[in-house]
């Protein structure tokens, strides 16, 4: 530890991001068993996990509180969750790719893609889209 107690808040970090895979996931099995195909509910069920996981991350993790600065923020967290995204989409579609079995239960597929983009997303969140908005301890 280099004395940044933020360092501490991986473990904290990863559940919200257990609770934002849990609901991708149930979004996406939801739209997958309704509508069918791939991408369409792998995009709309990534989307409200973004949401989901920003919320609980300002609130919990991070603890940024109020409206002030609150949608610069959520610009920010999108930002760097898009870079987890496609890291997330690109496993997720090697693996469909490579893989007959995962095509039949594609929702674990979207386990591994989050598990490998998660730490793009605690590093962007740690250093720049919360470091911002008065993160304290």
């Amino acid at each position: 530890m280099t004395g940044d107690k933020r360092e501490s808040l991986f473990p904290a970090f990863a559940v919200v991001g257990m609770v934002g895979f849990i609901v991708d996931a149930a979004v996406f099995q939801l739209l997958y068993s309704t509508l069918g195909g791939y991408v369409l509910p792998r995009i709309l069920a990534t989307a409200v996990a973004v949401v989901v996981t920003w919320g609980l991350n300002r609130r919990f993790v991070f603890r940024t509180a109020g409206t002030t600065g609150a949608a610069k923020e959520f610009v920010r967290y999108v930002t760097v969750q898009s870079s987890g995204i496609v890291v997330n989409f690109a496993v997720y579609a090697l693996l469909l790719t490579l893989s007959e079995a995962l095509r039949q239960v594609p929702v674990a597929a979207v386990a591994v893609g989050a598990l490998v983009a998660m730490v793009f997303n605690y590093l962007g969140a740690r250093h720049w889209v919360f470091a911002k908005t008065g993160w304290r301890p």
